[in-house]
């Protein structure tokens, strides 16, 4: 079996036509998650499996599968691989109690982990998280959202992150246009509006850029997205759902 790391994935085989023969045995092993492809001795199927490592007995049987079915014509069919962002808005925490005076504005980041999208001729066949995410609630009981809690924290250095093949880095730019200071130690960010973009020069994948205004306590924020130069970086992902600037949703949870 040919097994292929993370960035090479990603380098090799994300955007891309891939077809198999008999002979092929693809293995793809990025961050938790282990996908296997082969077509029976026939060619007429292609058969399909993904496992992970390092989760529960529970989400075992929740995410892996054995070998499942797909139809497959050796001249005609093939295997478009995509990376997507979390199907739910996300919530991270900074490394410290944030505060953004008013009138100020303060640059952050943060890692996204992302998930696999396979299609077969165009048509969609499965997404799956390379890395097992946590739900959480965000907001209040009657208003809220439900979100994936990331491990990872809001940095105030990009330096601090560090490279990854199963994340993209994304750019969170908080204004305060409110007359109060804003404090706040959670953060959510709404993924389903956000592009993935891979650098033309450097191993790396980033997002839109978030642009968060806080405007007061009493208010939500307005949110504005900023995609990455073309000239620098390749589109490899569009938004799940139309990208559209002056959003208004709550994005901090203030203390």
């Amino acid at each position: 079996m040919q097994k292929i790391s993370g960035q090479e994935f990603v380098d090799q085989y994300v955007g891309k036509n891939v077809s198999l023969t008999k002979d092929d045995h693809l293995g793809i092993n990025a961050g938790q998650l282990e996908m296997e492809f082969k077509l029976s001795p026939d060619e007429s199927v292609l058969l399909m499996r993904r496992r992970y490592n390092g989760i529960s007995p529970l989400l075992k049987e929740k995410f892996e599968t054995e070998w499942s079915k797909a139809s497959w014509s050796v001249d005609k069919s093939f295997i478009f691989f995509k990376l997507r962002l979390p199907d739910l808005p996300v919530v991270l925490k900074p490394d410290v109690v944030q505060k953004v005076l008013p009138g100020q504005t303060v640059t952050a980041y943060c890692q996204i982990p992302l998930s696999i999208e396979f299609d077969i001729n165009e048509a969609k066949i499965g997404e799956f998280p390379m890395v097992v995410l946590s739900k959480t609630w965000f907001g209040e009981p009657d208003e809220g959202v439900l979100c994936y809690s990331l491990k990872g924290q809001v940095k105030s250095n990009a330096e601090k992150l560090p490279v990854s093949a199963i994340q993209s880095i994304c750019t969170i730019q908080i204004e305060n246009r409110s007359t109060e200071v804003l404090t706040f130690d959670r953060i959510c960010l709404r993924t389903e509006y956000m592009g993935i973009y891979k650098s033309k020069s450097e191993n790396k994948v980033e997002t839109s850029k978030y642009h968060l205004i806080y405007l007061s306590k009493d208010k939500m924020s307005k949110i504005n997205y900023e995609n990455p130069s073309r000239s620098e970086f390749e589109a490899i992902s569009e938004p799940r759902m139309k990208q559209t600037n002056n959003l208004i949703f709550k994005s901090f949870k203030t203390i």
